[in-house]
């Protein structure tokens, strides 16, 4: 049976995925714009006799080189380098805040040499604009990156929390588990969930993976499982039922979303849009 998303009446995950393509955008234009000063870096090292670039300039070029090859190569992945991110951000800002102060210092040396061109005041509108722009970029970045706050595995010994194989729900969580690990989801350990019973469900796990977490209702199709999350002026409503010869509905108020994925008789749950967008692609269909 293919992957199946169940209906949901907000919209953070699309929110999140159309925030996460504008941020891939703007960092493959940044990148871009590090890697192309391979050029001018190479051309002052090939020909020093007429060289454009100060020694101090060919070292800052090099970092940015550096900077700007480990942006690219984190486009694809950008939960796993937010801190990376966040410091390409805020050390634009900074940049650019230092390049507006040397702009306003008319007739100030730069290497020890007299400047005495005022750069004209278009330029420093531009500059002044950069940095705004770029402080958006770099809020744009903290917020397309967001630090999922990881919850901690019991101690091996913890026979109370972690699922033991004589639950119900072992045999399918260890099909869950190497399901999770096939589509890079690295599970460090499977707990008993607290959903246990939650619309009449015995079979439930809490998978805790290097993302975050996810809950797996494991109901037979022709039971009709369905969830939903639907958002109130107080909060959440989760509703979860479930058809059969023991039909149940259950609703309960959460302040947070939940998103729920169906693949056959497993019915993820998880609670942030981070981790909805990477179930919905571990999830096609």
């Amino acid at each position: 049976m293919p992957a199946q998303t169940y209906p949901l009446v907000q919209a953070p995950p699309h929110k999140f995925m159309n925030r996460e393509r504008a941020l891939q955008i703007l960092l493959v234009f940044l990148g871009l714009g590090c890697v192309a000063l391979l050029y001018p870096l190479a051309t002052s090292l090939l020909h020093p006799k007429n060289n454009d670039l100060s020694a101090a300039d060919q070292m800052i070029a090099t970092i940015y080189f550096t900077l700007g090859v480990f942006l690219l190569s984190a486009v694809r992945q950008l939960s796993a380098h937010r801190s990376l991110i966040a410091f390409a951000g805020w050390s634009s800002v900074a940049h650019v805040a230092v390049m507006v102060a040397q702009a306003l210092q008319s007739g100030s040396q730069a290497d020890g040499v007299e400047r005495n061109d005022a750069i004209p005041r278009g330029y420093l509108v531009i500059w002044v604009g950069l940095v705004f722009v770029t402080g958006a970029l770099s809020s744009t970045l903290q917020l397309g990156a967001q630090t999922v706050r990881l919850a901690q595995c019991p101690p091996p010994g913890d026979t109370l929390s972690l699922l033991q194989p004589g639950d119900s729900a072992f045999r399918d969580a260890k099909s869950v588990t190497s399901f999770l690990d096939r589509r890079g989801f690295t599970v460090r350990c499977v707990t008993r969930s607290v959903m246990f019973g939650t619309a009449g469900v015995g079979k439930v796990a809490g998978f805790q993976t290097d993302r975050g977490t996810v809950t797996v209702f494991f109901v037979p199709v022709s039971e009709r499982f369905h969830a939903s999350s639907i958002r109130t002026d107080h909060g959440y409503r989760i509703t979860y039922s479930k058809a059969g010869q023991h039909p149940a509905h259950v609703v309960v108020r959460s302040n947070g979303p939940e998103y729920f994925f169906q693949r056959g008789g497993w019915i993820f749950d998880v609670f942030t849009p981070q981790m909805a967008e990477a179930m919905r692609k571990a999830l096609p269909g």
